[in-house]
């Protein structure tokens, strides 16, 4: 079964409001989809346990936190060793704070 079977449009507004905003009272979404919010709160649970929700996180203002630059880098190693990607890790360990770092395996190009 796919999450069109899986979910009436009762869960599927619940979902759509809490992806807008994830600190939506319960209250407000029960009063748009027609519920109490005790049974918002149920079936948030219940997509929860079911894994359609998989985490709530918190969007940051990295502008406010000092975080003026947003940038993306593809870096390449010229040599690759057992001990290489240590020592690049030990290097980047050293400049100013990211909030995410992502070590992808080779990607072989064609000429």
């Amino acid at each position: 079964m796919n999450a069109k079977e899986l979910l009436d449009p009762v869960d599927w507004e619940i979902l759509r409001l809490l992806q807008r905003d994830a600190t939506h009272a319960l209250a407000a979404i029960g009063e748009a989809v027609g519920l109490s919010p005790s049974q918002v709160a149920r079936r948030k649970q219940q997509l929860e346990r079911r894994g359609f929700i998989k985490a709530t996180p918190a969007i940051l203002d990295g502008a406010r936190l000092g975080f003026g630059v947003v940038a993306f880098a593809s870096l390449w190693l010229e040599r690759h060793s057992a001990t290489r990607p240590e020592a690049f890790e030990r290097a980047v360990a050293l400049l100013p704070p990211s909030s995410n770092a992502t070590r992808l395996p080779a990607v072989p190009t064609t000429g």
